[in-house]
């Protein structure tokens, strides 16, 4: 089963199927919206199942294609997560969206081969509880996490001392912070070494994708996060390293080509034949390079990774969540490359920390980070500002009707109740009362005899004896200051049983 059929790595899986048909059949894919690359897989294979993104392309598609069944939405893709017909579960999809099928295949008793990050970066605890739980097998499709689990076959766990991941420092490998400041989208999605999707290469290029895998490889390998360091290696030939207790280190090397991690993954234990376009050639790239460790202010995200990976809980979720937003803002030239930190950061510094216990509490941290993300892109919008202000003064207008309506009650003389302030747009007079709707929509007020506001406002008003505010006994006097607060209490509760 291939969730994610249409991306770099659902692409590169199924030319993986198809260099051995007598070995691998795909018993369903997904893809998004890109119906022309789905439409160009069934071309070279037939797949039984497929689910895509929307209904109406669903219904298309059952028309063009009757021997096959389709699905569509987070549902289809859980039903195919779900069906008993396979062994193992590509997971090629981008984003959280990836967390539930994971799940749910898990839960069915298959086995996982993961591309999807964050998977493990959002849900690594509730995926590690139902790994143990199932007893299923989980394998890894990024490079560096294949690299590691590579080197780490015929070796014992208790002898690991570390694990090296390596990093090509992406597309500003070698530009400063403030070189950073104005690049573009084009440059950033100029990898020198890898072709991937545009999300992560984004994120190769400000290293949370560096970050994610840290994350990821600490649930993978049960590994401390203190016993995980990133290294920058520019030529990406060596995919990652394990250093043991006795400091012999143990390194994976190949062309920079993902089919090579994802065969691997399809065939564990055994290796197949891969026809690559270009298999590494030591003598072609004579010289290899290792650099310190990443700085962590010149790269804050990798930073931010450690931090919350350390800590838990709902902060990676967060951080991943607002990461996507800021990720795709970025792509859609809406903020700088260097805003994509600052928003990411904010959120993991500002949400309070929560345990994560359940599904929900996961989907509620992402829902979290992704309305922070955007609030924080958008900014307040000028019909926020209005609504507020609207809103601002409905509360204030119905606060002093309630002073109002009980004054008036107790015979209190009100020289005028007004809606707004400012310049009178409209009035008409009552029997004693004034009513006004003023120009500036912020409140309204009652002006009341004995108040020193009404008294100063209508001074020439003769005021028939005993009806000031200040003529009146105490409980009176009590019950007129806290009409206003009852009524917007009354407003609170209506406004309440309308909701439900």
């Amino acid at each position: 089963m291939l969730l994610g059929a249409s991306g770099s790595i659902g692409t590169q899986t199924i030319d993986v199927v198809l260099q051995h048909p007598d070995e691998f059949s795909l018993v369903g894919i997904s893809v998004g919206h890109r119906i022309d690359i789905l439409k160009e897989i069934l071309e070279k294979i037939f797949v039984p199942h497929v689910c895509v993104c929307e209904e109406k392309d669903m219904q298309e598609l059952s028309s063009l294609y009757p021997d096959i069944h389709f699905y569509f939405g987070d549902e289809g893709l859980i039903t195919l997560a779900k069906m008993k017909e396979y062994d193992l579960l590509v997971n090629a999809l981008v984003g959280f969206v990836g967390f539930l099928p994971t799940l749910h295949a898990i839960q069915t008793s298959h086995h996982i081969a993961l591309a999807n990050k964050e998977t493990l970066v959002v849900g690594g605890e509730l995926i590690d509880k139902a790994i143990k739980e199932y007893g299923v097998s989980l394998y890894p499709i990024d490079s560096e996490h294949s690299a590691i689990f590579q080197a780490l076959q015929g070796n014992a766990h208790k002898e690991i001392k570390r694990l090296i991941i390596t990093a090509s420092g992406g597309s500003f490998r070698n530009r400063t912070r403030e070189e950073l400041k104005d690049v573009t989208v084009e440059q950033a999605l100029a990898h020198p070494n890898w072709a991937m999707g545009a999300k992560i290469t984004i994120d190769s290029a400000d290293m949370m994708n560096k970050g994610f895998e840290v994350i990821e490889a600490h649930y993978l390998f049960d590994i401390d996060y203190d016993r995980i360091d990133v290294v920058m290696h520019p030529e990406s030939v060596i995919h990652s390293m394990v250093e043991y207790v006795d400091h012999s280190v143990m390194a994976q090397l190949g062309a920079p080509d993902m089919r090579l991690p994802i065969q691997y993954a399809l065939t564990w234990p055994h290796r197949y034949p891969l026809d690559l376009e270009k298999p590494l050639d030591l003598t072609e790239v004579a010289t290899l390079h290792f650099c310190s460790k990443p700085d962590f202010e010149r790269f804050p995200l990798l930073a931010l990774a450690y931090e919350a990976g350390k800590k838990g809980g709902n902060l990676p979720a967060v951080m991943n969540a607002a990461n996507e937003v800021a990720n795709a803002a970025f792509r859609n030239k809406q903020i700088s490359f260097l805003q994509i930190e600052d928003i990411v950061i904010r959120a993991v510094h500002t949400v309070a920390y929560q345990a994560v216990n359940t599904v929900q509490d996961l989907i509620d941290a992402d829902r979290w980070g992704r309305d922070f993300a955007y609030q924080q892109i958008q900014g307040v919008k000028p019909m926020t500002a209005v609504l507020f202000i609207v809103l601002l003064s409905i509360i204030v207008t119905i606060h002093e009707f309630g002073h109002f309506l009980v004054a008036k009650a107790f015979g209190v003389y009100c020289f005028e109740f007004s809606i707004g302030m400012g310049p009178a747009l409209f009035t008409r007079k009552g029997k004693e009362t004034k009513f006004s709707i003023r120009a500036l929509p912020i409140g309204g007020y009652v002006a009341m005899a004995g108040e020193t506001e009404g008294d100063e406002a209508y001074p020439d008003v003769k005021v028939p004896e005993g009806r000031r505010i200040t003529d009146q006994k105490p409980w009176k006097k009590i019950c007129i200051m806290l009409a206003g607060v009852a009524m917007n209490f009354l407003l609170a509760w209506v406004s309440s049983l309308c909701s439900c």
